[in-house]
């Protein structure tokens, strides 16, 4: 049991994250890394193995755009299942700034949701795990969900799209690497490490699309995200 625990804990906030950004200003312009395809694929892997995917399309009318994300993992040893992760997004942005955000997720059965509103002075966020739900939260106008795929999470202030808690750590640039892709091939990105409780990097590529995921989870493992599309 214990072993399952670490493996939820761990991997939940991989995906999820939690930083807090050294810059704390509020973030000018639109997003910056939506691919032409309107489609972004990752395989997730651990230790090596194909544990799941993470899809996130990208829809464009005038001044808004939706980002639909699925997550789905699971981590099991033969027959025996150890860990089951589902997790749903709707990201909404109008004329270039955030604007809403629902979540629905299946943490090894139970279920968690958050719904993020901007308003003119606040983000409000509402959200439970299982029955409990939390005390609404106020953050800053300018703050982010860490839906990692909009390189302007490395510089706002940050909530965790998962649980809707407040950012707690920090982000630093680290400058450009080589990382793999699903298909073997390698991508020159710059990489900004999330250091503290999440122990995560994001990657994103010279047109700042996002490229590669690599954290460490609770119980010691390496998961890593590979770009496929």
């Amino acid at each position: 049991m214990r072993r399952r625990t670490l493996l939820a804990g761990g991997i939940a906030a991989a995906v999820a994250g939690r930083v807090r950004i050294a810059r704390a200003d509020p973030v000018a312009g639109g997003p910056a890394g939506i691919p032409a395809s309107g489609r972004l694929a990752f395989d997730v892997i651990r230790e090596g193995d194909r544990i799941g995917t993470h899809t996130m399309r990208f829809t464009q009318s005038g001044g808004q755009l939706t980002v639909e994300t699925e997550v789905a993992m699971d981590v099991g040893v033969g027959p025996l299942k150890l860990f089951r992760y589902r997790h749903h997004a709707v990201e909404r942005w109008q004329d270039g700034r955030f604007a809403a955000l629902d979540t629905r997720t299946d943490d090894d059965g139970t279920p968690v949701w958050v719904q993020a509103v901007r308003q003119p002075d606040a983000v409000r966020i509402l959200a439970a795990r299982g029955r409990r739900a939390a005390p609404p939260l106020l953050l800053p106008a300018g703050s982010l969900p860490l839906t990692h795929w909009n390189i302007a999470v490395t510089r706002a202030p940050l909530f965790d799209p998962q649980d809707g808690v407040a950012a707690q750590e920090r982000v630093v640039a680290c400058g450009p690497s080589a990382v793999a892709c699903a298909d073997g091939s390698k991508v020159r990105a710059d990489r900004f490490d999330f250091t503290g409780k999440a122990a995560l990097s994001d990657w994103y590529d010279a047109q700042s699309t996002w490229t590669a995921l690599r954290a460490t989870v609770k119980d010691g493992s390496i998961l890593e995200y590979r770009r496929a599309v």
